[in-house]
């Protein structure tokens, strides 16, 4: 169970289990690794479906276990989708995907 203070020990942890690139996202194919964070990694992917790049932020599934780390998740894709400026990138959706969250969101050209 997490404790307060423990953040970024945790984040190294899923990080560091994180550190594989996966093949897919649910329908989304993998293509590299964008960054990492707190919250877990982005990456780079491709919608088949649409033939667009997307760009999904992975809540790992260590943090699924944690209503509040969710809440705050969903929270984040809520306030983004909200959003319309040119500067902040469009969410295409929210997802699970093997006990991981995915915020699917509008990638860089």
């Amino acid at each position: 169970m997490l404790k307060p203070g423990d953040g970024a020990a945790t984040a190294k942890r899923i990080v560091t289990a994180m550190a594989e690139l996966p093949d897919k996202l649910g329908a989304y194919a993998v293509e590299a690794e964008l960054g990492r964070g707190g919250m877990g990694v982005r990456y780079l992917a491709k919608d088949a479906s649409l033939d667009r790049k997307v760009a999904s932020k992975v809540l790992p599934e260590e943090m699924c276990a944690h209503a509040d780390r969710i809440g705050r998740f969903v929270r984040e894709a809520k306030t983004l989708a909200s959003l319309n400026p040119p500067t902040v990138a469009a969410v295409y959706g929210l997802d699970k995907h093997l006990g991981q969250m995915l915020l699917v969101m509008e990638s860089d050209p």
